[in-house]
């Protein structure tokens, strides 16, 4: 499933399913797919409105740096409350921390919490281990988007993850208002420079 089925879903949480990667390829030519495959989905879903048309060159990112991909612990949080995440539009889809992952990065400990979409997966049961990050860092509003970026994981057998910032990438109103993007709790924000993923030299 592509994001833009997702987007129609999901009134944009943003999507989180993609093509696999070759695997023999090297990292670097992993994450160099990626962002192909990352501005092909963003043309495609922006295309459509036809306000403006997106090119190739309107989705930049950091240089790949395999220090950004690091092994992260989750501690679950079974108790945590269920409430309506505010989004950029009208909708305010449920969600629930599902965890909060503890990891190093830059010499220093840092913790997000990761969440679970709930009406996400009461529509789409193939969601039911889809998890979501959305983060600020030191970069939002400066090299990238202002309302910081996503990351997306699958719920892990062994309580940890890896929380690759090379695939961090901007939600959809980014670029176009149009969309129901979910707006970054400021407890999910890292004091950090996260010099990785996607970008956005001039803001929103």
């Amino acid at each position: 499933m592509n994001k833009v089925l997702f987007l129609l879903l999901m009134t944009l949480t943003v999507a989180c399913n993609k093509k696999m990667t070759p695997p023999t390829l090297s990292y670097e030519e992993q994450i160099s797919h990626w962002q192909e495959e990352e501005r092909t989905t963003y043309i495609q879903a922006f295309n459509v409105f036809e306000e403006r048309v997106f090119t190739p060159e309107d989705f930049t990112f950091y240089p790949t740096n395999t220090s950004y991909r690091v092994e992260a612990t989750l501690t679950l949080t079974p108790d945590s409350e269920v409430f309506e995440m505010p989004t950029s539009g009208t909708k305010t889809p449920r969600y629930k921390a599902y965890a909060t992952a503890d990891f190093t990065l830059g010499g220093k400990q840092h913790s997000l919490t990761v969440y679970e979409n709930l009406d996400l997966q009461r529509r789409s049961p193939e969601y039911a281990d889809y998890l979501f990050c959305p983060f600020y860092d030191l970069t939002s509003g400066e090299t990238s988007y202002g309302g910081g970026r996503y990351m997306d994981f699958t719920k892990p057998s062994d309580g940890k993850i890896i929380m690759d910032f090379n695939k961090c990438y901007n939600p959809y109103c980014a670029y176009l208002d149009k969309f129901n993007c979910p707006i970054t709790p400021r407890e999910n924000t890292l004091d950090i420079e996260v010099l990785a993923g996607m970008r956005l030299d001039s803001d929103h």
